[in-house]
């Protein structure tokens, strides 16, 4: 039998999954900007990344190959609540490997906005 606050936290997860990006965002803070807008240099930063709740700090790094032997960067998971299992080695990849879409962050903050607003 489950208890009051699992189904309760089974219900809240089905609302979240049914969301927009943007009605996700609006309703948990307003220092969230879309992720094209995210430092690629290096710096740290949280980040929103689809279906996947909690805390979760990345980076773009460089130094990896597409498919094709072409250099590129990527999104690598830093710290937080767990990498989401779809990253490979925490990268995030369009496609990984296994043929799989990565969960692509959507929205960040910068670690001084972090603190303020969750």
């Amino acid at each position: 039998m489950t208890s009051e606050h699992e189904r309760l936290v089974a219900k809240l997860k089905r609302c979240v999954e049914e969301m927009t990006p943007e009605e996700f965002m609006e309703g948990i803070g307003q220092a969230w900007q879309p992720i094209a807008t995210a430092p690629v240099d290096g710096t740290i930063i949280k980040a929103a990344i689809e279906r996947h709740l909690g805390s979760h700090y990345i980076s773009m790094a460089s130094g990896f190959f597409d498919s094709d032997g072409n250099e590129c960067k990527a999104w690598v998971y830093v710290d937080g609540d767990g990498c989401p299992r779809c990253w490979t080695d925490g990268v995030c990849w369009k496609i990984n490997e296994n043929g799989v879409s990565s969960a692509q962050p959507e929205f960040w903050k910068s670690l001084d906005n972090a603190s303020a607003s969750g």
